[in-house]
């Protein structure tokens, strides 16, 4: 990975903007960006931080998590990016709620050359970057794109009272005591007729109370409402009385 004092080429450049947090999920992704000879710069995750970001990149990637939108020093190096009127290609490192602040810096008008990509797979979130119009003066003309398959994730909760696996199988999966949910529970008064939905999107799967009764909770927290919870396997997941394990497959 090229550092940005390392980097002396007089040609366009990517600088990927990320707090040192997040650099083992963000190394993989410059990775596959650069067996597809996109010209990256980056800083030592140590020196991330206070890194200044570099006048002659030609476009910022910046890589958003629930710490980076919370770090001073990311905020600061992201709304510098924004008023230089850098174009900047933003990715979703999970689901994560952007400050009024900040949606509002992504959709400001004066700059036209920002995208805003939403991916959750390293293979699908380098295809879309590789294919933004900012990204194109950074790349190599003439190159074929190699983007590795993503893996196939399978999610199942796994219900303590009888033991059943129950596979989220569909983009929305609901479950409730109505018979026409997914997965249905009509005999245990304590669960909503649409207790909780259930989003499967890139590999991810986030959960949300659906205006139950008695909420839902995930590890003892209890979710906001139109909350989006992003689950992984071993999370414990409760529903009025009942109980769910996730357990994720690949």
């Amino acid at each position: 990975m090229l550092m940005q004092e390392d980097y002396t080429e007089n040609l366009p450049f990517v600088y990927a903007l990320c707090c040192p947090a997040d650099w083992k999920r963000v190394s993989p992704l410059l990775e596959i960006l650069q067996k597809n000879d996109c010209r990256l710069c980056w800083d030592q995750p140590s020196a991330a931080g206070n890194a200044p970001v570099p006048q002659n990149a030609e476009v910022i990637l910046a890589f958003l998590s629930r710490q980076s939108v919370e770090d001073h020093s990311f905020r600061s190096r992201f709304n510098r990016s924004i008023l230089g009127g850098k174009p900047v290609a933003a990715v979703l490192l999970e689901a994560v709620e952007l400050s009024p602040v900040m949606k509002a810096q992504l959709e400001l008008e004066q700059v036209a050359a920002v995208d805003y990509a939403v991916c959750h797979t390293d293979g699908a979130c380098c295809l879309a970057l590789l294919q933004l119009p900012a990204m194109k003066p950074c790349l190599e003309e003439g190159k074929t794109i190699h983007i590795p398959k993503a893996s196939i994730k399978k999610y199942y909760l796994k219900r303590r009272s009888t033991g059943e696996a129950i596979q989220i199988s569909k983009d929305e999966f609901t479950v409730g005591r109505k018979l026409t949910c997914s997965y249905a529970i009509p005999d245990n008064e304590s669960i909503s007729r649409i207790h909780a939905v259930f989003h499967l999107k890139n590999g991810i799967c986030t959960v949300m109370d659906h205006h139950s009764t008695n909420k839902v909770y995930v590890n003892d927290r209890e979710l906001d409402e139109e909350e989006q919870c992003q689950i992984k396997s071993g999370d414990v997941l409760e529903l009025g009385t009942e109980t769910f394990i996730v357990d994720v497959i690949e």
